[in-house]
């Protein structure tokens, strides 16, 4: 049985890198989420929910969900990610924001599909620590 916290709004999954703390913690508090949200913190972020070892970071959001159950759930991820080798891997700042998007957008999908009572945003930070947000479920109405 879930517990009733006020404070916890959402789950955050997030990448480890120091970079992005600021950006995030902005972010949140933008949206009013600052000191609600339960924090999960992989390499790689959101995107190590597509790779190998992704049920781990599933069965962390599904804790956090169950403990506290908040309403939302961000997926983050950003620019020179280390786990996806850093930007050189990528044309130009466009095709890694791109692929970046893209990935997010797939992996919002499956987060709705094991939580769909969950509203799911997804966040891209920049190279310059900016914050890209995309609110909404991926392919159906949201609640």
């Amino acid at each position: 049985m879930p517990h009733r916290h006020a404070a916890c709004r959402a789950i955050l999954v997030t990448c480890i890198d120091y970079r992005i703390v600021g950006p995030l913690h902005g972010m949140l508090a933008d949206r009013g989420l600052a000191g609600g949200v339960d924090v999960v913190s992989w390499p790689g972020g959101a995107l190590r929910l597509g790779a190998e070892d992704g049920d781990a970071v599933f069965e962390a959001v599904a804790i956090a969900d169950k403990l506290h159950a908040p309403e939302e759930l961000v997926l983050a991820t950003h620019h020179d990610c280390g786990w996806l080798g850093g930007s050189e891997q990528f044309v130009d700042v466009n095709a890694e924001a791109a692929y970046l998007d893209g990935r997010l957008d797939e992996l919002a999908a499956a987060a709705r599909e094991r939580f769909p009572h969950l509203r799911v945003t997804r966040v891209r930070i920049d190279i310059d620590g900016n914050p890209h947000v995309v609110e909404g479920r991926v392919g159906a109405e949201q609640r």
